[in-house]
């Protein structure tokens, strides 16, 4: 019989291998000491044991360490501590690292050495939040925040099959989330990147305006303008194909005060031409239910094309154009070229073209 010795305070487990830094954190969180129960441990074999022999409610744990990295030493620690919340500290020269491997370990949030206390406390109780809440029913696909560790899993699960790379971000640009494709594209670093504030980056200052300023107008976004489409294209350093990239709100879940309204949180679809399968005009014909020439002119818009693009390369005029597009919109429900170009993008990839049915 295991014996509660922390009168119900939330345990909070530091994982380090430097005792100066384990010692900093001490002192740092003293005044937490009636709030929370700190362990410290300066080996993540010896992290490893404490978390098989108590529970354990947020671990953060430094990046590299030796016998064992903090992605490692999550990853071990989640077969047998799945509800706890874990938080990466990283050196800057880790952080294209730990961006590309970030959602394989599921961490929570990571932040880089040396860390601010006051930012460092916030993870933390952010994280006793979310633990304390596992159990609450929340939108798949936003803000770690908000999720609880299974619907976050599912999530991230449904994420990582789609066919093209996902940014969840706030109105800041802050990123919360991504699948594991956004993940590597962020630690590549080209033409896309995640600052140290945790801020989505283009490369250059212009882009970074640029994106910013669609990441505001799609957060602000009243769903009245039905012919709204916040796409831009963004530049990359190694002049392989610009990104292209559409941005779209997603429901935020609801303050439990009355007196505070949502977060406005944003997804970011990002197409990378030289390495993104789209599906082709019969693959779109079959998936949706459209008519061949619906579909192509649906697969034009996927692509990048403007309406009077689309028309032309479909060999129709404009005006026969649009009236497929308004079909497409009503077989698809959808109501705006934007939400069928998203709809379109995500489309599985384990949907193919060899196993899609037959159409009638």
């Amino acid at each position: 019989m295991t014996v509660d010795m922390h009168k119900g305070k939330p345990v909070i487990l530091f994982v380090d291998d430097e005792p100066a830094v384990l010692s900093s954190l001490s002192r740092q969180f003293r005044h937490q000491r009636d709030k929370w129960c700190m362990e410290f441990e300066g080996s993540p074999k010896s992290a490893l044991q404490k978390a098989q022999e108590q529970h354990v409610d947020v671990v953060v744990s430094d990046m590299q360490m030796p016998g064992m990295n903090g992605l490692e030493l999550i990853s071990a620690m989640r077969r047998f501590a799945p509800d706890s919340t874990y938080i990466m500290l990283t050196g800057s020269s880790d952080l294209s690292t730990a961006m590309g491997a970030i959602n394989d370990a599921n961490v929570f949030r990571f932040y880089t050495k040396p860390c601010p206390a006051d930012l460092l406390k916030e993870g933390i109780e952010a994280g006793l939040s979310a633990s304390a809440t596992a159990t609450a029913a929340n939108p798949v696909g936003v803000s770690e925040d908000y999720l609880p560790d299974i619907n976050r899993n599912l999530g991230i699960a449904a994420l990582d099959h789609l066919s093209l790379s996902v940014i969840v971000v706030d109105s800041a640009a802050r990123v919360l989330l991504t699948n594991k494709s956004g993940g590597a594209l962020l630690s590549q670093s080209d033409g896309l990147s995640m600052s140290v504030g945790e801020i989505c980056r283009a490369s250059t200052t212009a882009g970074s305006e640029q994106l910013h300023q669609l990441i505001q107008t799609a957060a602000n976004d009243t769903a009245e303008n039905e012919q709204a489409s916040y796409v831009i294209s963004i530049e990359r350093p190694s002049q392989k194909r610009a990104y292209s990239i559409l941005a779209l709100p997603i429901a935020a879940p609801a303050s439990e005060d009355s007196s505070q309204t949502a977060t406005p949180l944003v997804a970011l679809y990002v197409s990378d031409p030289e390495n993104q399968p789209l599906p082709s005009a019969e693959a779109i014909s079959r998936l949706f239910g459209l008519t061949r020439a619906e579909a192509r002119i649906v697969h034009e818009l996927v692509k990048g094309a403007s309406m009077d693009e689309a028309a032309d390369n479909a060999g129709v005029t404009v005006s026969t154009a649009r009236t497929y597009l308004k079909q497409a919109f009503s077989k698809t429900d959808t109501k705006r070229q934007a939400e069928l170009v998203k709809l379109v993008l995500t489309y599985p990839r384990l949907c193919t073209e060899t196993n899609l049915p037959q159409s009638r």
